[in-house]
C-alpha cells in the first residue's frame, strides 16, 4: 500500500494511540496487555519504556536493542511494528526480529503485509540480511501475510502448550 509508513512513537500520539488500544480491549488477542502489566501505567511510562527498549535495557532480563513504530496512512494509527535488532535464547523461539499488530479496522487491507516489508527493509539497513518472523499457529492470516514476503517455515517452537510458527525471511 503506498500509503503505509512507520511513524515514530511520541508522547504528542497519546490520545490517538488510546483511540488505537481501544480497538483491542474487545478482541480476545490484546498485544499490549502483557506488556502493560509489566513494564508500563500510562502512556508516557510507554514512551519511557521504548526509549530503553532502543538502548537494550528494560524490565525483563534477555532485552536486545529494539525499534517500535505506529504503522500508520494519512496520520492516523493504523498498527504498530516492533524490530529487534539482536535476538536472545527466547527470541529464536518466540517473537523473533519483528512483531506486528493491526487494529481490527484496518484488518483485509494489506496494512501487515506493507509494515513487515517496511520492518525487513530497516532490518536490512542494520545489517540482518534474515529475519526470524513468528507467529502463533492458530493465527493463518499473519502466516500469511509472513509467506506473502518471502518467507521459507522452519522448525516450530513449543512451550506450555503454545506452538510458534518460525520462519526466515530475506530482507533485501
Amino acid at each position: 500500500m503506498p500509503g503505509i509508513r512507520l511513524a515514530p512513537v511520541t508522547l504528542e500520539r497519546e490520545a490517538e494511540f488510546e483511540a488505537f488500544r481501544d480497538e483491542w480491549r474487545d478482541e480476545a488477542f490484546d498485544p499490549f496487555a502483557r506488556m502493560f502489566a509489566i513494564a508500563w501505567t500510562d502512556y508516557a511510562g510507554y514512551v519511557a519504556l521504548l526509549q530503553e527498549l532502543r538502548e537494550g535495557h528494560g524490565p525483563v532480563e534477555g532485552v536486545v536493542p529494539s525499534e517500535t513504530s505506529f504503522i500508520e496512512e494519512d496520520g492516523r494509527i493504523l498498527g504498530i511494528l516492533n524490530r529487534r535488532y539482536a535476538l536472545n535464547e527466547t527470541l529464536e523461539r518466540f517473537g523473533g526480529h519483528i512483531g506486528y499488530a493491526v487494529r481490527p479496522s484496518a484488518r483485509g487491507r494489506g496494512v501487515a503485509k506493507s509494515a513487515l516489508r517496511l520492518g525487513l527493509a530497516d532490518l536490512r539497513a542494520h545489517g540482518i540480511d534474515q529475519a526470524l518472523v513468528t507467529c502463533g499457529d492458530w493465527n493463518a492470516i499473519s502466516a500469511r501475510v509472513i509467506e506473502s514476503c518471502g518467507g521459507r517455515r522452519i522448525a516450530d517452537a513449543e512451550a506450555d502448550g503454545t506452538v510458534e510458527r518460525r520462519y526466515l525471511v530475506p530482507t533485501g
